[in-house]
């Protein structure tokens, strides 16, 4: 039974779900060597929310990188931006009709995809949904079934958050919150983490505004609400790229360092602000090492071995003191963690 170690400190947090299963040896016999060729006759599609934004373009890589380990084709596409909702819908009604063997996918929204996949499900083809969950009640409904979810825990992330953005304003103050999209599963479940650990810890959240993903609409929730709130002292946005048009927000106002600046997903750019004493912090989620999983997810289940149904993939808070040890080391995690899926080597 293997588990993600948790470190204790904010600084060292890292999870994972119990998994079974065990690494194969060296010295392959005869049915490692038949399972290791059948990679090759694998071909995965895999549809992501966007390659617009550098969280998904770092799971793209990760996909990407692990395929071409394991010596699997995988076909990747995405919709041109996180709103893109019927285009990704689009997308994957024309890869359904590639037949490939499994696929990945990571809705814009808990429902989009649901046709799709309640169609893929009655093909009887592996579904592995990865870091934006299905509605599991809907899936429920439509029959859908997903042999796997790898994701962070959102919901620690937040709370990580959180507790980090008390700590550094002395447990006192006025925060706010820039979400994604409005109703989105994902950022609720930050949000939520977010606020209850920021309650506890003595701050007050005063308002939260739909940031839709996107840093310049961020940029303008931002001077919206520090106008309003002329006595905020910190913001936490719910993903990197609102958070940069958040600081440069705070920037154009001239209160970089009076007012803090939290993060979530561990972008390159944002860890680079960090270590330059822009952004106070960012709770990373490592999504290339969501595509890693996915890849060994899919591989895994195509094999005939039994995974768990869900896995949560390792989180990290990142602050000026470990920045420029995460960005030696990106896109993968700094903090050594073992793989918890099995996998022919």
């Amino acid at each position: 039974m293997k588990k993600w170690m948790k470190i204790s400190g904010l600084s060292m947090i890292s999870i994972l779900t119990s998994a079974t299963g065990l690494f194969a040896t060296s010295g392959a016999s005869a049915a490692t060597t038949a399972q290791r060729a059948s990679h090759l006759n694998f071909r995965l599609g895999v549809v992501l929310k966007t390659l617009s934004n550098p969280y998904w373009v770092a799971m793209k890589d990760g996909v990407e990188a692990e395929a071409k380990k394991l010596g699997v084709k995988v076909d990747i596409q995405a919709a041109t931006t996180e709103g893109s909702i019927s285009g990704q819908v689009n997308i994957l009604n024309t890869m359904e009709n590639k037949n490939y063997n499994a696929y990945i996918v990571a809705p814009i929204t808990g429902n989009n995809l649901i046709p799709q996949l309640q169609t893929l499900t009655h093909n009887r083809v592996p579904i592995i949904n990865v870091d934006s969950p299905v509605d599991p009640i809907q899936a429920k409904a439509a029959g859908v079934k997903l042999d796997t979810f790898i994701s962070s825990n959102n919901f620690l992330a937040g709370e990580i958050a959180g507790s980090y953005m008390a700590k550094i304003l002395h447990h006192k103050g006025q925060v706010a919150v820039v979400e994604g999209l409005a109703g989105d599963a994902t950022s609720q479940a930050r949000m939520n983490g977010f606020d209850k650990a920021a309650k506890a810890g003595g701050l007050k959240v005063v308002t939260a505004l739909p940031g839709n993903w996107d840093r310049l609409t961020a940029l303008n929730d931002a001077t919206e609400i520090m106008s309003a709130h002329p006595q905020l002292r910190g913001f936490y946005a719910c993903n990197d790229d609102m958070a940069l048009g958040v600081f440069q927000a705070v920037k154009n106002v001239h209160k970089t360092g009076s007012v803090k600046v939290v993060g979530t997903d561990g972008i390159l750019q944002s860890m680079q602000s960090i270590a330059s004493g822009g952004m106070a912090g960012t709770v990373s989620q490592y999504p290339f090492e969501e595509g890693v999983l996915s890849v060994q997810a899919a591989v895994d289940v195509l094999e005939g071995k039994k995974i768990p149904s869900q896995i949560s993939s390792p989180i990290q808070l990142i602050t000026q003191a470990n920045a420029k040890a995460a960005i030696k080391k990106f896109p993968a995690p700094f903090v050594p963690f073992k793989d918890p899926l099995p996998q022919v080597k």
